[in-house]
């Protein structure tokens, strides 16, 4: 009877082991390794928000500058839209242009009639010619004279041509012919 209940108690035994154990593997399958996993996904996660948080970082001098730039972009053209008059060319234009020319030593020969009104953008322009002689420095400095006027404007296109009537020219300053051609905005 001893035995037999040694051998009831071995059975209990081993079944309350493999209960346990049972119960243990299940906790651990079901419970404490999805944790794990969880946890190592989470953990890959961090890692790799930091490594972008990081370049974020160090992009954020570069965005500083970029934003600078902009600003100044924006500084520059409200300047410009400053500079630049409501309705077309007039007397006025004509005036500054004359005087830039003569400043330069240019003497006009002509000045073709304006071009028809143009839609640039946001903006309109006229196509403007002019047409005169100087040296070669004369028509440089009317060139800078132009880009300094008042009015915005676009070279578009330059024609310079030298003169020499006798040999004995070649040694003092020749004689240019310029032809400039640009555009100048304005706002309506």
């Amino acid at each position: 009877m001893q035995d037999q209940v040694k051998q009831r108690l071995k059975v209990v035994n081993y079944v309350g082991i493999a209960a346990i154990t049972l119960l243990l593997s299940g906790t651990m399958a079901f419970g404490i390794y999805p944790l794990y996993k969880e946890g190592q996904a989470d953990i890959r996660q961090t890692v790799e928000k930091k490594i972008a948080f990081e370049r974020a970082e160090a992009l954020r001098p570069v965005v500083l500058a970029a934003q600078a730039d902009l600003n100044a972009a924006a500084q520059r053209l409200s300047d410009a839209e400053k500079r630049m008059p409501k309705g077309q060319p007039d007397n006025q234009f004509s005036k500054e242009l004359n005087e830039v020319a003569k400043a330069a030593g240019i003497l006009v020969e002509k000045t073709p009639p304006m071009g028809k009104p143009q839609a640039d953008g946001p903006y309109n322009s006229m196509l403007v010619s002019v047409e005169g002689v100087g040296d070669w420095d004369s028509c440089m400095n009317f060139l800078k004279g132009i880009s300094h006027m008042n009015r915005i404007s676009r070279l578009e296109s330059v024609v310079i041509d030298t003169e020499s009537e006798s040999p004995a020219a070649v040694t003092t300053r020749p004689i240019c012919r310029i032809v400039v051609k640009f555009s100048t905005f304005y706002m309506e």
